[in-house]
């Protein structure tokens, strides 16, 4: 436990001058109030009169009292509230960023630089500015302003007999870990927490460019989702189309069949109860669940709205893109191996 710092008050102040009239040295006050070297020094360096001449008029308790004002006045002005974004151009504009688009704070900081010539501000500094001057905007925030939260999934079953030994995702190579391949995609789920109903939709993301990819689907059968990835990766050109990393759910028990078909195309699971080992695509679920809260029906969701999301998601700019969307660098690496 931190020792309680404790400041002068008027009687010490008192002391000090009166014993600094009397040609005192500082250790000697010091000594006298216990007090260390370097807070006497600070007193009679921060606290006396501005001018000389008015000082040498006043007396010891002149200057004590005068000290003990000045002190409080001090520490009256460092509680107060500093306010943030004074640029009403930029305050504005951040506002409208943040709720209209729903743009990250650190995808604000970008645009703002581009937008504007010369102007600049940091995400940290949107973040503090909602926080201490607009909690109302907490909302439109990618977790609203909640704490994380370790997601256990409950849904864990056998894998099908006859489905080979799973290749676990420590087996992946360094250059996967690193992001410097393109064509290696991580899956999960998200489905509806309403009772009876079998919508859902299956995430995927693309490691090195971070491009999202969301599908409808109407249960978490295995064949649903294999369904759905046979399409997808078989529209994809051979150079980037080259791995996948899902969990232990028993809607990924068939996806052994994606290496019988697509030859060098491997399949990689995490360990159970590891949602970290799948950082990208759990960041994507969050992103998702931005425009469908714990408690949405997916039976509900249109893919045509499903895709104005998607599209809403990818053209963010992102700093590890060098301040590029995900779409610009998915189509420009679609783009070079078409």
């Amino acid at each position: 436990m931190s020792k309680k710092i404790k400041r002068l008050d008027l009687w010490e102040r008192q002391v000090i001058y009166v014993m600094r009239s009397r040609g005192a040295k500082i250790r000697e006050i010091a000594k006298v109030l216990r007090r260390s070297v370097s807070t006497i020094w600070d007193e009679l360096e921060r606290n006396c009169h501005w001018s000389p001449a008015v000082c040498r008029g006043m007396n010891a308790y002149e200057k004590a009292r005068y000290a003990e004002e000045k002190a409080k006045e001090r520490r009256k002005a460092s509680r107060r509230k500093r306010e943030l974004l004074k640029n009403k151009k930029m305050r504005e504009r951040v506002i409208e960023l943040l709720v209209k688009e729903q743009a990250s704070p650190l995808d604000i900081s970008l645009r703002i630089s581009e937008e504007f010539t010369g102007w600049s501000i940091s995400a940290r500094a949107i973040y503090t500015f909602i926080k201490k001057n607009r909690p109302d905007l907490k909302g439109y925030l990618r977790l609203r302003g909640k704490p994380r939260r370790q997601r256990v999934n409950h849904r864990r079953s056998r894998f099908k007999e006859g489905a080979p030994e799973k290749k676990r995702i420590d087996e992946r190579p360094e250059s996967v870990e690193h992001r410097e391949d393109i064509g290696h995609y991580e899956a999960d789920t998200i489905h509806s927490c309403k009772q009876g109903s079998g919508g859902a939709v299956l995430t995927i993301i693309e490691r090195a460019t971070r491009k999202r990819f969301y599908f409808l689907i109407w249960n978490l059968e295995a064949e649903t989702i294999l369904a759905v990835l046979l399409p997808f990766f078989r529209a994809l050109p051979l150079e980037i189309r080259k791995s996948l990393t899902v969990d232990n759910g028993s809607e990924f028990s068939s996806l052994h069949k994606l290496e019988e078909m697509f030859p060098g195309f491997t399949v990689y699971y995490c360990y159970p109860y590891r949602a970290w080992e799948r950082g990208s695509v759990e960041r994507s679920n969050g992103e998702l669940r931005w425009y469908y809260p714990k408690g949405s029906d997916f039976a509900e969701v249109s893919s045509r709205e499903l895709a104005e999301i998607q599209m809403r998601i990818n053209c963010r700019r992102m700093p590890c893109l060098g301040g590029k969307s995900a779409e610009h660098v998915f189509q420009h690496a679609l783009a070079r191996a078409g």
